[in-house]
């Protein structure tokens, strides 16, 4: 009788244990915005700070340069521009990893 009390028991734990797991797992969708927010997605910032996305043949080069320069085995993936000639820049760097960076027209950076 007392395995069968045991046994309910840590079943009863184990349970709610998953389901204590599940809950935390789910997101509504104001959490998902703001936690790709917080992380720095791109795709929101974009839309948000007026930034559009140009060819890279528009690229200045002194940017294009400073890439080069600075991180010479990363590739960029796309670049953003916005009214005050700012350039949001999107790169997959060596070790694969994702990098955006902020540059202005002249190849500074521009830290935020």
């Amino acid at each position: 009788m007392k395995n069968l009390a045991l046994t309910a028991v840590f079943a009863l734990a184990t349970m709610t244990a998953f389901a204590q797991e599940t809950e935390t797992m789910e997101e509504t969708p104001q959490q998902e915005q703001s936690a790709m927010e917080d992380t720095g997605d791109t795709t929101m910032d974009t839309v948000q700070e007026g930034f559009t996305e140009v060819s890279m043949d528009e690229v200045p080069e002194p940017i294009t340069n400073a890439v080069k320069e600075n991180y010479p085995n990363a590739t960029l993936d796309k670049v953003h521009v916005n009214e005050q000639m700012q350039y949001k820049l999107e790169a997959t760097m060596e070790d694969g990893s994702n990098a955006t960076m902020m540059m202005d027209a002249e190849g500074n950076a521009i830290e935020k």
